[in-house]
């Protein structure tokens, strides 16, 4: 129905908002009758962007992100790096690099080649049905570490582990 609106917020919440325009609809009646319904966009004056692309392609849109909001609240990003494998440094790396830019990256998350979010072959398993090596197991193959890498470090994994039920 025309009149009918969800009634949400006028500050983006989530990434998953960076395209919605925010506002507010002004209706107006005539008695019972609605007579006219406007939408009055809301200034944003903080951005939240998602950047997407290799680490290239981000640096680059990163400047140019900063470029644009210069002048304005540092906007908000969350950054999508396509890698070909694990770097356990970008954290770090992104975060140095954007120091002195006019923005704050919020959160980051790779994409790998190949990369199954959900491992279909194992079906749905409840995470108490699973000992914390394999927790650990399962998400280094989620992440898409080579199966040599991954035994070295499920042994530092176990390492940690050990010392943590030492000292608890």
């Amino acid at each position: 129905k025309e009149h009918i609106r969800y009634s949400g917020s006028l500050v983006p919440l989530s990434f998953s908002e960076t395209k919605d325009e925010k506002g507010v609809y002004i209706l107006e009646y005539a008695g019972a009758g609605l007579q006219s319904l406007n939408f009055l966009a809301c200034p944003t004056f903080r951005r939240l962007k998602t950047i997407e692309g290799d680490l290239d392609t981000v640096k680059k849109r990163l400047l140019e992100l900063h470029e644009h909001y210069i002048h304005s609240l540092p906007a908000w990003v969350e950054v999508l790096v396509a890698l070909e494998a694990p770097d356990p440094g970008l954290d770090e790396e992104l975060h140095e690099f954007t120091r002195d830019l006019n923005m704050n990256i919020l959160k980051i998350r790779i994409q790998l080649p190949d990369q199954n979010l959900v491992d279909t072959a194992s079906g749905q398993v409840a995470l108490e049905d699973l000992s914390p090596e394999e927790v650990f197991f399962r998400r280094c193959r989620t992440y898409g570490y080579p199966e040599d890498q991954t035994d070295g470090l499920l042994a530092t994994f176990r390492e940690l582990l050990d010392t943590m039920n030492e000292t608890a």
